[in-house]
């Protein structure tokens, strides 16, 4: 388990720290330049932890720790992408390890999905260069929703879950619901085998339909 300590002394060390943030550009410019953990300068931790609006009953039922809770609250607001390893250089920082460490115990925590199918709509980073009968590894905690959006705009995965004593899919929704979405998490690591690929109609994209493997 990593304490809340752990985070918040890690924010401020990083922010007390003299960061080469600044680049030249090609025209001679002055530029921002992320580095991998930049997020930090914007606090998220300090300012989540303090957030007593995430302070639920949901949470403290499910047991949630205050790294927990605060972690939750960043992977709904908008540093999800942080929780991603591909949204990292290798080698992947510490401290962005154990944040996928922390995510990963909040997600084992919410109850196991009873949900057969399941929809992912994709962005840019997702995916999505598969063929009939791969199996493919999704290294952080995939999110889909037990709703078909019906959307278009993106590529598009269909999964069907293993029944719930096999499933690595828990139902976050149930401990926070973020909006209407009911948003349900794979556990870091599962695997899924690629069964079917269909074009989506009068667009570039495709749905891609997977089978999750047991771990």
């Amino acid at each position: 388990m990593i304490d809340i300590k752990y985070f918040l002394e890690e924010e401020d060390h990083y922010n007390n720290t003299n960061h080469d943030v600044w680049k030249t550009n090609e025209f001679g410019e002055l530029e921002f330049a992320h580095d991998a953990l930049s997020f930090l300068m914007e606090k998220p931790f300090h300012k989540l932890f303090a957030a007593t609006d995430f302070v639920t009953e949901r949470c403290t039922q499910f047991g949630l720790t205050d790294s927990e809770r605060t972690v939750l609250r960043m992977f709904y607001a908008k540093w999800s992408a942080e929780f991603r390893d591909d949204f990292y250089e290798k080698p992947i920082p510490e401290l962005a390890n154990n944040m996928f460490i922390t995510l990963n115990n909040v997600i084992k925590k919410a109850p196991i999905t009873d949900s057969k199918v399941l929809y992912r709509f994709c962005n840019e980073y997702d995916q999505a260069n598969m063929k009939i009968n791969d199996v493919i590894l999704i290294p952080h905690n995939l999110t889909c929703t037990t709703f078909n959006w019906n959307q278009n705009e993106n590529n598009v995965y269909v999964i069907c879950t293993l029944p719930s004593d096999k499933t690595c899919a828990h139902d976050l929704y149930k401990i926070y619901a973020h909006g209407d979405e009911k948003q349900v998490n794979f556990l870091r690591g599962t695997r899924f085998l690629v069964t079917k690929i269909e074009e989506i109609p009068n667009t570039k994209y495709h749905t891609y339909y997977l089978d999750e493997l047991a771990l």
